[in-house]
């Protein structure tokens, strides 16, 4: 027999993020900027020590990916991959005022 309790519906992403915000490229720039405000709100009690770490998780994954694939090009003697330079120049291409 199915219980007639109503139980509250778990938010979705796209009930907490706004429907056409713009996601800001993944740079180092933007990394930086990301930990810095992670670690100050979790200084703050913004958000959870947990939650912090799971997102310095996340930027130490980046950064190793791009390590590797730093390593890969100097050994093979190959090009380092556009999208490697890309991520570490582009707070260079960026404008002040953006």
């Amino acid at each position: 027999m199915k219980s007639t309790k109503k139980t509250e519906r778990q938010p979705k992403l796209s009930d907490v993020r706004e429907p056409h915000a713009p996601v800001p490229l993944l740079s180092a720039e933007n990394l930086k900027n990301a930990l810095w405000e992670t670690l100050h709100a979790v200084k703050n009690g913004e958000i959870l020590p947990g939650q912090g770490d799971a997102i310095a998780s996340q930027a130490r994954e980046i950064l190793r990916t791009v390590k590797i694939q730093l390593q890969i090009a100097g050994q093979a003697k190959r090009r380092v991959p556009t999208d490697v330079v890309d991520f570490a120049e582009q707070a260079l291409l960026m404008s002040p005022a953006e």
